[in-house]
Formats: C-alpha cells, sequence, structure tokens
C-alpha cells in the first residue's frame, strides 16, 4: 500500500522546467485578485487559482504529476475552482447556521445587566454549547474538505461533492492519511506566509501560489493511494 509522501509534495514542481513562468502567471492571477478584491471582480481570478489547485489534484491523482497544468484553459480552471468554491460553501453553512445563534447571544450577554443570575447561566451555557458545535464541526470540515476536492477533482461534476457515503467511506478507510494532509496543507500555508513576509510581503505572490500546489499534490496523492487500495482490494479472475 502506498503513502503520502509529504517532501514530495513541497518540491515537486520545482521539476517542470517551466515552473518560474508557471509560478510568475500565478502569482501574476493572485495579484489581480488581491488588487480587485474592493469590486468583487476579484474572486473570479481566486477561482481561476483554485482551478488550477484542483487541476493539479487531477493529475497527480492520475498519477501523471508532471508537467504542471498550463495556463491555457481558462474556462475550465474557472469552473473547477466555482464547483469546489461552491461545494465547501454549502458544507459550510451549517457552522453560519450556529454562529448567527451566538452572535446574538453575545449581543443579549452584552446587555444582561438587567438579567437575574438563572438567565445569565442559560445564556452562558448556550454560548459555550456554540462555541463546541463550532469547533467540532470545523475540525470535521477541515477532514473532508480534502475529500470534496478530490471527488470534484476526479468526476468534475458540483454533485460529487454530496455523495456522502463515498465521502465518509473514504474518511473513515484513509482517515491516518487525510489528517496527515491537513496537517501538511497546514505547515505550507503557514510556511508560505512566513517566507511571503518575509521577503518584504511582495514574496507572499508566489508563496501563496507554491502553497497552493503543495496543497493540490498532498490532496492528489491521496487519490492515488485511494486508487491503488481499490486495486489491491479487487479480486483476481
Amino acid at each position: 500500500m502506498g503513502r503520502i509522501d509529504i517532501g514530495r509534495s513541497f518540491t515537486f514542481m520545482f521539476e517542470d522546467s517551466d515552473w518560474v513562468v508557471k509560478l510568475l502567471l500565478g502569482a501574476l492571477i493572485f495579484l489581480v485578485g488581491v488588487t480587485l478584491s474592493v469590486v468583487l471582480i476579484g474572486f473570479l481570478a481566486f477561482l481561476v487559482l483554485s482551478g488550477y489547485m484542483v487541476a493539479i489534484v487531477r493529475n497527480v491523482s492520475r498519477g501523471e504529476e508532471l508537467p504542471l497544468p498550463a495556463w491555457s484553459d481558462f474556462g475550465a480552471l474557472f469552473m473547477d475552482g466555482l464547483r469546489v468554491g461552491g461545494a465547501l460553501f454549502v458544507w459550510g453553512l451549517p457552522a453560519l447556521v450556529v454562529y448567527l445563534p451566538l452572535v446574538v447571544l453575545m449581543v443579549v450577554a452584552g446587555g444582561q445587566g438587567q438579567m437575574g443570575t438563572a438567565m445569565e447561566t442559560i445564556i452562558t451555557l448556550l454560548m459555550f454549547a456554540c462555541v463546541c458545535v463550532l469547533f467540532f464541526y470545523s475540525i470535521f470540515l477541515a477532514l473532508v474538505s480534502p475529500i470534496i476536492v478530490l471527488r470534484i477533482a476526479e468526476e468534475q461534476r458540483f454533485a460529487a461533492a454530496f455523495q456522502f457515503g463515498k465521502i465518509f467511506s473514504t474518511l473513515r478507510t484513509n482517515l491516518g492519511a487525510v489528517v496527515l494532509v491537513v496537517i501538511a496543507t497546514f505547515v505550507a500555508q503557514l510556511l508560505a506566509t512566513l517566507v511571503g513576509t518575509l521577503l518584504c510581503g511582495v514574496g507572499v505572490l508566489l508563496t501563496v501560489v507554491w502553497g497552493m500546489w503543495v496543497q493540490g499534490h498532498l490532496i492528489g496523492q491521496l487519490g492515488r493511494l485511494m486508487h491503488s487500495q481499490e486495486v489491491e482490494l479487487t479480486p483476481v479472475s
């Protein structure tokens, strides 16, 4: 059975002979997104970057990690990014449903000077319950997100993000690998932010894109691991 090679995800892109040009193009798109985010048009650029990450996921999952995808079919990249962004938004709605009552409770608690001790206790307990639900759902969402991205990358359908049986089965049978992907992704994003900041802030344009590529490779490796398991479980006729 295969395994997740974290080191490979952090360096694979440098084996592409055109990695500098592709990284600079990614940084340019990121810059456009940041610059035009005020008028919301920049959001489209972020979706393209997300779609490029999905393309890396798809290639790595198929065992074709190099060369890096070309910056050519922007329509396809945008659609992949839109599917992923929309799916993660829908999956995040339960957290919003819990967050809104928490805000209301915090406002009520702020003016609790006229309330009795019993009411104060109830509000405090409700706030604590909401925070706990948000905390655990955030962990759950972090774990299923790589699988959601993987399913969309492989099937190229929005509905693939809501195949709950397949998603939960993948999480259950590959929990260790998924946790590793989530942790490694967090480390890559943190490293990208730190290094980019040290490079006078301008470096963030490059390192953030690099971090997305690392994430894509990690999720792609998860898909490749799943495919290897399917082969091992296939009976020999």
